[in-house]
């Protein structure tokens, strides 16, 4: 691992183009998480961040993952369950986006 992706993370690439996802997807979304690394609390805060990080009811998986980043920075989540969100945020953009 580089320097400077210790300072500012790894050097992922997710696509910026924003699609919308309702408030009640992304709860069936975190809910179904098949790795099941979240309990009850971090699964809520991982809910309502993502909501709240919606742009007119628009996500993309960029803005899913630094939500997460942050959500981790913060001692809220672990690397894992930002690698077991990213996991299913990607499964389903690829499904329902083909991105």
């Amino acid at each position: 691992m580089s320097l400077l992706s210790s300072i500012f993370g790894s050097s992922h690439t997710y696509s910026r183009e924003l699609h919308y996802i309702s408030e009640v997807e992304i709860k069936k979304l975190i809910c179904h998480e098949k790795e099941r690394t979240l309990d009850s609390i971090e699964e809520t805060k991982v809910e309502q961040a993502l909501i709240a990080a919606r742009v007119n009811g628009k996500l993309s998986l960029e803005k899913i993952y630094r939500t997460l980043l942050s959500l981790k920075e913060r001692h809220n989540i672990s690397k894992y369950d930002v690698e077991g969100v990213m996991k299913i945020c990607q499964e389903y953009f690829q499904t329902h986006f083909n991105k």
